[in-house]
């Protein structure tokens, strides 16, 4: 009998440091969705010719190719993009709320992140 009170007693000690012991981990969950008339996504505005909005929500990274990006607003985000621009490859970081235009020319944007 005591060796099963003994094997429920390392269980149950097992149990306890596994839920105590390892730390939360944030979800890397960023997600495609319906613009609609939401201001707090992330938004990408692209196309040439025929234009459109790319939104974002939640965290991660999201990788895809936006030829002839004009602009892109970080919503409710702290945000980086990787930007092609005529050659040249850098990122840029928004902060909430912040906005960036490309008014002589467009650029094409190949990854966004949400942090």
């Amino acid at each position: 009998m005591s060796r099963i009170l003994k094997k429920a007693a390392v269980a149950v000690a097992t149990a306890a440091v596994m839920a105590l012991g390892l730390p939360a981990t944030q979800a890397n969950a960023i997600n495609l969705v319906d613009c609609g008339n939401r201001i707090d996504f992330l938004k990408v505005h692209y196309g040439y010719g025929t234009e459109y909005w790319a939104c974002f929500a939640n965290a991660g990274s999201y990788t895809q190719y936006f030829r002839y990006t004009t602009q892109v607003d970080a919503g409710n985000n702290k945000v980086q993009i990787w930007v092609y621009d005529n050659g040249n490859q850098y990122y840029r970081t928004l902060q909430k709320w912040e906005s960036v235009w490309w008014y002589c020319c467009t650029v094409d944007v190949q990854k966004v992140k949400i942090f």
